[in-house]
């Protein structure tokens, strides 16, 4: 028995026509232009790809400093971080990935705080300050953060 002409020709055409087509982005999907980096075993983040980790050393916690052309980011990890209590900024309380934080935002500056990580004590704050970066990937960015 042969296969109809029309149904071959689907056959033949359908595979080559889906390997062309892109996947659906997914609503946790990060944008392409953006990277995971990781916080040794404390956390990740989402930022653009030409961060360029900066080495830094802490006194009594875990301290990074990423920086790049339009932006720069740091962040402190431990019992000691500051809460952000500062006068005048637009302050916001969110949970994110079901831990308790403040955004804290300015024209130019945008930093986070988390209060107490996995009810461990720890805590982290980061700040993003910028230099040309458009202020919603500093926002991203601050959003994107997991704790491992």
């Amino acid at each position: 028995m042969r296969t109809p002409l029309p149904l071959a020709f689907l056959c033949l055409i359908f595979p080559i026509s889906s390997c062309d087509s892109k996947p659906a982005a997914s609503a946790t999907s990060r944008p392409s232009a953006h990277v995971l980096y990781s916080a040794e075993d404390a956390f990740t983040f989402e930022g653009p790809p030409d961060l360029v980790q900066i080495p830094t050393r802490g006194i009594d916690s875990f301290v990074g400093e990423y920086r790049s052309p339009t932006m720069k980011v740091s962040f402190d990890f431990g019992w000691y971080s500051s809460p952000l209590k500062r006068k005048g900024d637009n302050v916001r309380k969110m949970i994110i990935n079901g831990e308790s934080a403040t955004l804290v935002t300015k024209p130019k500056h945008f930093a986070i705080h988390f209060p107490d990580i996995q009810k461990s004590g720890n805590k982290l704050t980061m700040d993003v300050k910028l230099n040309g970066a458009d202020p919603k990937e500093a926002e991203n960015l601050l959003l994107s953060i997991r704790f491992r």
